[in-house]
């Protein structure tokens, strides 16, 4: 305790200027999300994708992969894992995945792979039927790399496509 100032005797440095970018999204994301003129994410129109659905257009973006000589590993997970695999539902929304780090060629290739296969499916998608952002949220984005190598070992298939070799 004591009287008078007490305050330091430090000098007090002038405010900074701080610039703020507007909304960046994680590197690799699959899909970027549409957002507004004001760069709020613009929530996607959901739609039910059964079993058939997804696998039809799984194999439409195997297609495209194949014809640019691309063989891509990804691990589903979610509810198109209850769906496809275990049968616990008849659709979800959407196909969540753990992807490795694609270059980006890659990552412009499986977009376009993505694109090809809405325009061919029958059924409608939304434009956020497959995404990766669950392996962007940064408590499991640190640990996607063992998820997939231990996925890998699991070796249950969702999805495989019979391509021509």
């Amino acid at each position: 305790m004591g009287c008078g100032d007490s305050k330091s005797e430090q000098a007090v440095q002038p405010a900074c200027r701080v610039e703020i970018s507007g909304p960046v999204d994680p590197p690799g994301m699959v899909l970027r999300p549409r957002r507004d003129a004001r760069g709020v994410p613009i929530v996607a129109e959901a739609h039910d994708l059964g079993r058939k659905n997804i696998t039809e257009t799984l194999g439409y973006v195997a297609h495209y992969l194949h014809s640019c000589g691309k063989n891509l590993v990804l691990i589903a997970v979610g509810g198109a894992v209850n769906t496809i695999l275990l049968h616990t539902r008849q659709s979800t929304h959407n196909v969540d995945l753990f992807s490795p780090a694609f270059s980006g060629s890659e990552l412009s290739i499986f977009r376009s792979a993505i694109k090809y296969a809405e325009q061919r499916s029958p059924a409608s998608l939304g434009e956020n039927w497959l995404k990766n952002e669950t392996g962007t949220i940064s408590s499991t984005a640190q640990n996607v790399p063992n998820l997939i190598e231990l996925a890998k070992q699991q070796n249950d298939v969702v999805f495989q496509a019979a391509l021509p070799s």
